[in-house]
């Protein structure tokens, strides 16, 4: 679960990276950096947390 909340954090800081050769116009750029941001958000809070609640030690 953490390894593959790492992929989509990293998927998504690439998405924000590469959106400079992947548009030309502001806007466009803004929406893929966006878009990036939200899949990292994703990846940290919504997947790497879970799996890391799941073993927390006060849950033993």
């Amino acid at each position: 679960m953490t390894a593959l909340g790492l992929l989509v954090t990293f998927l998504g800081f690439l998405l924000s990276v590469f959106s400079l050769s992947l548009t030309s116009s502001v806007n466009g750029r803004l929406f893929i950096v966006l878009v990036g941001l939200a899949m990292c958000l994703i990846g940290i809070i919504g997947i790497i947390n879970k799996g890391l609640l799941r073993n927390a030690i006060w849950r033993k």
